[in-house]
């Protein structure tokens, strides 16, 4: 059996094709960056990161003036009910306040996952409960909401939000 081309911690060919692409792709990296995607890739792994936040707003256009010049946010995109912003790698919603019982603050936080149906399975186990939708094609925006035991409501998707990156490497 062959290592992975990049790194010693492969025992054996690389577990899955997006697995030996990132490693085979990994040339400029450490040995430390190469061994953290390897050994985020071992099956079974589900991998997930926090690439959306919503706000709800009083008024999404002064909201991302505010942003754009305070922290320097571009605009990413429009959302049903506000605009997307982004620093690059995370898509944050400012959304207008639809109903008098919003308050105004963090709505919601999302998290973009390989493999949707195996993150949802792994937040059903541990305690949380599917609230509603699912991305309804290949090109949509849209997530699924859970919502862990203590209340606190989160989006999984598998194809993510405008403005946001999936993959972030850290440079040493």
């Amino acid at each position: 059996m062959q290592r992975c081309i990049s790194c010693c911690f492969c025992q054996s060919e690389a577990s899955n094709a997006v697995h030996k692409a990132d490693c085979s792709e990994a040339e400029d990296m450490s040995v430390f960056q190469r061994a953290a995607i390897c050994l985020e890739r071992k099956e079974g792994a589900v991998m997930s990161r926090i690439r959306h936040i919503a706000i709800i707003v009083p008024d999404a256009e002064e909201a991302a003036k505010f942003y754009e010049k305070a922290l320097g946010l571009k605009r990413a995109g429009t959302a049903r009910r506000g605009i997307y912003m982004s620093d690059g790698v995370i898509n944050i919603a400012l959304l207008n306040k639809e109903h008098e019982n919003e308050k105004l603050g963090l709505y919601h936080f999302g998290v973009w996952v390989d493999d949707l149906d195996a993150s949802e399975k792994q937040v059903i186990e541990a305690g949380g409960s599917y609230l509603a939708g699912r991305p309804t094609s290949p090109n949509s925006f849209y997530e699924a909401k859970y919502q862990d035991p203590n209340g606190v409501v989160f989006d999984l998707t598998h194809s993510g939000w405008a403005g946001a990156a999936k993959d972030v490497v850290a440079k040493a």
